[in-house]
C-alpha cells in the first residue's frame, strides 16, 4: 500500500509538471509563430514599398512610347529615316536634340506620380489623350503616307509636336522627386518645351528640304 501511494503520489507530482513543460512548449510555439507572422508582415510591407515605388515612378510613363516605336519605327516611310531626317541637318539641331532627350527621358527616373489628387487625375487624363493623338500621328503616316494630311508639313511633324500633350500629363502627375528633392512643375516642362520645339524644328527642316525626294515630287 505503502508503494502504491508512493507511486500516486510520484503521479500526481509529475503532472504539474508535464503541465508546466506542455505550457512552455505552447509559449515557445506561440513565440515562434508570432516571430514568422511578424517577419511574413514585414516582408509584405517591403515587398509592397518597392511595387508602390516602382508604380510610382515617373519612368514607368515613358515605356509605353518606348515600346511603340520599337514596335512601329521600321514601319514608317523612308522620309523618316535618320538619312532622310539627319543628312544635311546643322550639327546644333542634332546635338541639342540629342541632348534634351536624353534630359526628358532620363528625369522621369527621379519623378514620383501621384495621380490620387485633381491636378494628378487631370494629368493622367490628359497623358491618356496624349499617347491617343501621338500614336495616331503615326498611324496616318504609316499606313496612309500618300494622304492629303502625311504629306503636308502639318501631318509629317505631327509625331515630333504631338509629344507636347504627353509631357504636359507628365508634369501634371509627378508630385516630387525622390530623395526629397523640392519639384517645381516648371522644371520638367521647360526642358520638355525646349526639347518639342527643337524636336519639331528638325522634322519641319527635314520636310522642307527632303519632302521632293520623300513624295516624289519636286520641290521647288
Amino acid at each position: 500500500m505503502l508503494g502504491e501511494k508512493t507511486g500516486v503520489e510520484q503521479l500526481r507530482l509529475k503532472q504539474p509538471i508535464r503541465a508546466v513543460f506542455v505550457l512552455h512548449r505552447n509559449y515557445l510555439t506561440t513565440v515562434k509563430l508570432r516571430d514568422i507572422i511578424l517577419t511574413v508582415v514585414k516582408k509584405g510591407l517591403f515587398i509592397v514599398n518597392i511595387l508602390k515605388t516602382i508604380i510610382s515612378n515617373g519612368f514607368l510613363l515613358l515605356i509605353p512610347i518606348f515600346l511603340w516605336n520599337v514596335a512601329f519605327a521600321k514601319k514608317l516611310p523612308p522620309s523618316f529615316g535618320k538619312e532622310a531626317m539627319d543628312n544635311g541637318m546643322p550639327k546644333y539641331i542634332l546635338m541639342g536634340e540629342n541632348v534634351l532627350r536624353m534630359i526628358v527621358f532620363i528625369a522621369p527616373l527621379l519623378f514620383i506620380t501621384d495621380i490620387s489628387t485633381k491636378v494628378g487625375g487631370i494629368g493622367f487624363a490628359v497623358y491618356i489623350i496624349g499617347l491617343t493623338v501621338y500614336f495616331a500621328s503615326w498611324l496616318a503616316v504609316i499606313y496612309r503616307p500618300k494622304s492629303v494630311w502625311s504629306k503636308s508639313i502639318f501631318g509629317y511633324a505631327a509625331p515630333a509636336y504631338t509629344t507636347a500633350i504627353w509631357f504636359l500629363g507628365i508634369c501634371l502627375m509627378t508630385k516630387t522627386y525622390h530623395f526629397g528633392i523640392p519639384y517645381q512643375r516648371w522644371h520638367y516642362m521647360a526642358a520638355s518645351i525646349l526639347f518639342i520645339g527643337v524636336h519639331t524644328l528638325h522634322s519641319l527642316i527635314a520636310y522642307k528640304t527632303k519632302i521632293g525626294d520623300c513624295h516624289g515630287t519636286e520641290t521647288k
